[in-house]
């Protein structure tokens, strides 16, 4: 479970919970505290949103290693506040963040990124807090605090978006996003 107090890990034989905490022994600490999603990828490794950067469980070696921004590196991750983590049909691993969407690349080892421009087919925010993936369409969901929603084309990051101003949306502050049907 993510928590504002790290992850607790329910062992459901003996009714148990273990916490990971920023405060943890070894190789098992967490960048920050306050974790706000957990997505296993399709590796079985649990890839952990905390609010100070992207932390990665190995189950095998029983590791957590540290995603950060560096600003001496351009494919690095945009901004070390991550709110959700999604994965698409393709292995890549979409996450948003306070600075736009990344996206992770397992087979370039690389993040590209995704931000709000004055163009209008751009993110429309760039404080993003929800990724989904759209089944009938094939792009991407995204939703923003202060920018309403986002359906992203992955495949040149072109962006129809949604706010108050042009559909029903009732305000343009997206906390979650789930495609029905």
């Amino acid at each position: 479970f993510a928590t504002s107090e790290g992850i607790a890990i329910l062992d459901v034989q003996s009714r148990s919970f273990s916490f990971v905490t920023a405060q943890s022994e070894g190789e098992r600490r967490l960048s920050s505290n306050d974790v706000y999603d957990l997505h296993e990828d399709r590796e079985g490794r649990i890839w952990i949103a905390t609010q100070a950067g992207l932390d990665i469980h190995d189950p095998v070696r029983n590791t957590i290693s540290h995603l950060r921004h560096d600003p001496l590196d351009p494919y690095s991750l945009w901004h070390d506040s991550v709110y959700r983590i999604m994965e698409d049909r393709g292995g890549n691993i979409w996450i948003a963040t306070h600075r736009g969407v990344n996206v992770y690349s397992p087979l370039k080892n690389r993040f590209r990124h995704i931000q709000h421009t004055t163009d209008p087919q751009s993110l429309s925010h760039d404080d993003v807090s929800a990724v989904s993936p759209s089944r009938k369409s094939g792009g991407i969901w995204i939703g923003t605090f202060g920018g309403g929603l986002n359906l992203l084309n992955p495949r040149n990051s072109r962006a129809r978006r949604f706010s108050a101003q042009n559909t029903p949306l009732s305000e343009d502050d997206i906390l979650s996003v789930y495609e029905d049907g």
